[in-house]
């Protein structure tokens, strides 16, 4: 347990050294937060992008490397952190996998939804995290809250929808099997976003206001993942002690 927090501690100095530099920079935006409480957030923020990485990599697999690269690059663009991208794309790239098999497909359709959400949220003025709770909603089958949207996923609209026309072959939505109506369900939602709210987000104060929040969430997750080594030297000597004591 010594040698392990011994470890720990020097991992920590180093840190501090590495970050001393810049700390001076934030140092008023810091100023009345307790940095104890910024690691911590910071952390949490880091151990859930590991999670969602893990979930991305299962899913989309081959693909996987493609779409962090967009999210890396590009989330900020679409008023995203870094966080909420790998958190969403976590999300919508499980519902995606339940009727699709191939991986590049996933990887695409994922960011094709995840730009939609970002065009939507950025035309209402709604947030990203409320607009993409209501088309998860809408692609598990629940009609209601999407509607809010202007998006509409009763299978009597889906029924009129280009998607349809291309991917029923000729039949009646009972005929469809799961797999069918889920694609015909995701085409039709981003078929009716591109064509109520275009293809670009809204040229608003609110748009760039979000832009550099996700910046600023980026810098809290950067400090998080240079701190997460640390933590995970620390954690099985305290683990091992608290297993004594118990």
């Amino acid at each position: 347990m010594q040698s392990g927090l011994n470890k720990a501690q020097k991992s920590l100095s180093n840190f501090q050294r590495n970050v001393s530099s810049i700390m001076g920079k934030v140092a008023t935006v810091l100023a009345a937060v307790k940095i104890g409480e910024v690691i911590k957030d910071s952390v949490k923020d880091a151990m859930s992008v590991e999670t969602s990485i893990e979930n991305i990599n299962r899913t989309m697999q081959g693909s996987a490397k493609v779409f962090g690269d967009w999210v890396k690059s590009q989330s900020q663009a679409y008023g995203m952190s870094i966080k909420e991208g790998y958190k969403y794309g976590s999300t919508y790239s499980n519902l995606i996998s339940s009727f699709e098999n191939n991986t590049k497909k996933i990887s695409d359709s994922t960011q094709e939804l995840m730009k939609a959400t970002s065009i939507i949220a950025s035309k209402t003025g709604r947030t990203f995290e409320d607009t993409a709770e209501r088309i998860r909603s809408g692609m598990l089958g629940s009609t209601e809250a999407i509607e809010d949207l202007g998006v509409y996923t009763q299978v009597s609209m889906l029924e009129s929808t280009e998607a349809f026309k291309e991917l029923a072959n000729g039949k009646t939505w009972q005929q469809l099997n799961f797999q069918t109506q889920q694609q015909i369900r995701l085409a039709a939602i981003l078929e009716q976003t591109y064509a109520r709210y275009g293809t670009t987000l809204a040229d608003t104060t609110q748009t760039r206001h979000n832009q550099f929040i996700a910046s600023l969430k980026n810098v809290q997750l950067t400090l998080g993942q240079a701190f997460l080594p640390i933590y995970n030297a620390i954690l099985p000597p305290l683990t091992t002690f608290i297993n004594a004591l118990s």
